[in-house]
């Protein structure tokens, strides 16, 4: 989408819009308000990456400051402690072979405070084995990338607890930002926040929607609960907080065509790992 100018509610720019760039045929043979398209492929925007992406807020913010009052849009802004959350992310990267062919493949991952960089088993390994060469970097310094140690793993609920590993004469990454686990149970219909890298590459901001505690689910006598928003490949890994910016759960899978949940873990499930030997690797 082009940036919107000034010209946007001119005479002039719709009708040279009307004439060069919009050539469907209408009954009513009435020109189309520009402004009322540019509004429309935002509105499109917003209802593809949600309204807290950075693409759409940046756009619609553009627009917001060219248009009377009843056109604009209602924009959510970011609160230092959601921006705390975001500094805490991590982009879990593995490169391996397969059939003769290199894979680069990639998962999210978060700084819990006292525990490690967190993030999901099938990210980090590939039936019990940790892959060779994971790194790890932050999404806004992609070149700078860490050597990632799985310090523990429990296959059975999907989490992997990592640490960085540091070259001799290295820096070492800031860590100071780091995500608060609630002490609170959550509730049904609670409003809560998904936060990640779906569909990683070069560029990408983090990703970051509105969603619901959808329902809680007992899987192999592990707690988890659904949201009633598409994890979508790529965010495996990544924190589900609620409206106090503290850690409910972990992003697991998300429901395919043929079934399956938005399934995340509680984050509770993750004490036996951290004080059980039998998950240190």
């Amino acid at each position: 989408m082009k940036k919107v100018t000034s010209m946007l509610t001119t005479t002039a720019a719709e009708k040279e819009f009307n004439e060069k760039y919009d050539h469907k045929h209408r009954a009513s043979n009435q020109p189309k308000s520009l402004l009322y398209v540019v509004k429309g492929k935002l509105a499109f925007l917003r209802s593809v990456r949600s309204g807290r992406d950075p693409i759409f807020n940046k756009l619609a913010k553009q627009f917001n400051d060219l248009v009377d009052k009843e056109h604009r849009f209602k924009l959510t802004e970011i609160t230092d402690p959601e921006q705390n959350v975001i500094n805490s992310l991590w982009v879990i990267e593995v490169c391996y072979d397969e059939g003769g062919e290199p894979v680069i493949a990639q998962g999210s991952g978060f700084q819990l405070r006292g525990v490690g960089i967190v993030t999901c088993a099938h990210v980090v390994s590939d039936n019990g084995k940790v892959y060779d060469g994971l790194e790890a970097f932050k999404h806004d310094d992609p070149s700078k990338k860490y050597k990632v140690k799985v310090e523990r793993m429990c296959n059975h609920r999907d989490v992997a607890i990592c640490s960085l590993v540091i070259e001799d004469g290295g820096d070492f990454p800031c860590c100071s930002c780091s995500i608060e686990r609630s002490g609170k149970s959550i509730m049904m219909q609670e409003n809560v926040k998904l936060l990640g890298f779906p569909a990683y590459a070069p560029g990408c901001g983090h990703y970051i929607v509105d969603t619901k505690v959808a329902q809680f689910y007992t899987q192999s006598g592990i707690k988890k609960f659904e949201i009633a928003t598409q994890i979508r490949e790529g965010n495996s890994g990544g924190p589900i907080i609620n409206l106090d910016s503290e850690v409910v759960g972990i992003a697991l899978e998300g429901a395919r065509k043929d079934g399956g949940r938005n399934g995340c873990l509680l984050i509770s499930e993750i004490d036996p790992i951290i004080s059980s030997d039998e998950y240190k690797i």
